[in-house]
């Protein structure tokens, strides 16, 4: 778990700000297991980037709240994405 995290690098996830992203890297602290680094590759209008921006999901703002939370695994074909184009 500590090397795969909980979200694998590749997995396709939306966000709580309906941001699509792909897990780009396991967060190197152990108990940010489910807050990894990830390249965020659609905007909330479905707008896709490419080539993303790398983003830590444990980052928080002012007020100590996480910026950004995954709420759910997707299927990237869904969006148009191919999650492949993103790791060169």
């Amino acid at each position: 778990m500590s090397t795969l995290g909980i979200y694998p690098v590749g997995t396709f996830v939306v966000l709580d700000s309906f941001e699509l992203a792909i897990v780009h890297g396991v967060n190197s602290d152990p108990a940010m297991l489910n807050r990894p680094i990830a390249l965020i590759v659609g905007d909330d209008l479905g707008n896709v980037r490419h080539p993303g921006d790398l983003v830590n999901f444990a980052d928080t703002d002012e007020t100590g709240a996480f910026r950004r939370t995954i709420i759910k695994t997707a299927d990237p074909e869904r969006y148009g994405i191919r999650v492949g184009d993103y790791f060169l």
